[in-house]
């Protein structure tokens, strides 16, 4: 277990390693930084994903991994492939080096706890705008006794989550900067063929299940009391699931599901069975395919979920979405929403029963659209940029762009 996660899990010596990092915070006043290195730190899954890794890659793709000292700082480094383009990788104790030295620093999934100096930029990215409570929404004692504002700005899609962002992480609301998120950029990609996952006809219609995570897998968060044998809302035994099976088949359609990786698994009871219209996959599934998650989601013709803040990013794809809504009370009464009736953030089919849930695969199959103009609504009220080159924007408003262009204009003298 590394330094950090020590941090988060063990309640022992949290207090103790918190306060280890505050004397680090002050020796981070100090130290001089190179405006010219970047760092990326993931506290998670031992690689950079989602928005530090789309982040990264604009920077990879525009060639300015030759002009910076870019860093990666992982503390449980995951076997597999390199990123390409030009990098370095450390662990923990160098990661802390690094961050001292850094003039520009990124992360997704938890930061380091040590605050930023007035020259350094840290900048927490998250992993997508909030429906459930989290951080210190969350209702969580030891959170909300807690600094975690460990940045100099966070980032919301729009003035409408500018102040819930700035809530979450109790940090002043100058402090958000108002952007798209990094890995939407990709949702403009056709770089990927479901083929290459499954064989069906090219003329069904394509269905990607993302539920949330109910139960987590490290036994953290318990959030609804929904019994199921399959993992899934709704369809929540084998039975249900090849009924399922069938129905897609009659209205030619294929459902493609992914479960969180947060969840906590029930997939023992599916094994050995049979499926001809559903697709289970994972996050190795994708990456083997070289690809990252959006790309794949980018593919599909719908999207089929609950509380999972995917949606409020598939809504820049204007397809249908269907939401269902099984342990909706439940949910709230464990977790919590952000939003007073979160149900009028979702626009699209609330699904409640199994039958419910086959009409919405009939409406899709059909080409049956009822909702168009309500995602228009939402849209607008989740994203301020509706475009594909937020990388390049967040870039600028932190002051990277200005860097690089500098040393572009230095290079040309």
């Amino acid at each position: 277990m590394s330094f950090f996660s020590t941090v988060k899990s063990l309640r022992a010596t949290r207090s103790a390693a918190l306060f280890v990092l505050s004397g680090m915070s002050q020796i981070n006043r100090w130290v001089k930084k190179n405006k010219h290195r970047v760092l990326f730190y993931s506290s998670m899954y031992g690689r950079i994903v989602d928005n530090n890794e789309a982040f990264y890659s604009w920077l990879v793709d525009n060639g300015y991994d030759e002009k910076l000292d870019i860093v990666f700082c992982l503390p449980n480094r995951a076997k597999g492939p390199e990123l390409p383009g030009r990098h370095r990788t450390v662990g923990t104790v160098r990661g802390i080096f690094e961050y001292m030295r850094s003039g520009f620093v990124l992360f997704t999934y938890g930061g380091m706890r040590i605050v930023p100096s007035e020259d350094q930029v840290v900048v927490n990215l998250w992993h997508g705008m909030p429906l459930k409570r989290i951080g210190k929404l969350s209702n969580d004692a030891v959170i909300e006794a807690e600094d975690i504002a460990d940045f100099s700005y966070t980032i919301a899609t729009s003035r409408l989550f500018a102040p819930i962002m700035a809530r979450v992480f109790g940090c002043r609301e100058d402090q958000v900067i108002i952007s798209g998120l990094p890995r939407n950029d990709y949702l403009c990609s056709n770089d990927c063929d479901l083929h290459r996952f499954a064989h069906f006809a090219d003329s069904s219609r394509t269905i990607l299940w993302m539920p949330t995570f109910r139960k987590s897998f490290d036994g953290r968060y318990d959030n609804s009391d929904i019994e199921t044998s399959t993992g899934l809302p709704i369809a929540t035994s084998v039975e249900l699931l090849h009924r399922l099976d069938s129905w897609l088949g009659e209205k030619g359609g294929i459902l493609f599901i992914k479960a969180h990786p947060y969840a906590l698994a029930k997939s023992s009871g599916l094994q050995g069975e049979q499926f001809q219209n559903i697709v289970f996959v994972n996050d190795e599934m994708i990456r083997a395919e070289g690809l990252r998650l959006y790309e794949f989601v980018a593919a599909f013709d719908s999207l089929l979920t609950d509380y999972s803040s995917i949606y409020f990013d598939f809504l820049l794809l204007d397809r249908p979405i269907g939401f269902t809504l099984d342990d909706y009370e439940s949910y709230q009464k464990m977790r919590g929403f952000i939003f007073p009736d979160a149900k009028d953030m979702m626009p699209g089919q609330h699904i409640y029963s199994f039958d419910e849930l086959c009409s919405f695969v009939a409406a899709v199959c059909s080409g049956d659209d009822s909702y168009c103009e309500e995602r228009g609504k939402t849209r607008d009220l989740i994203h301020e940029y509706k475009g594909y080159d937020c990388r390049r924007g967040l870039a600028d408003r932190i002051g990277l762009l200005s860097v690089l262009e500098s040393t572009n204009r230095e290079e040309q003298k």
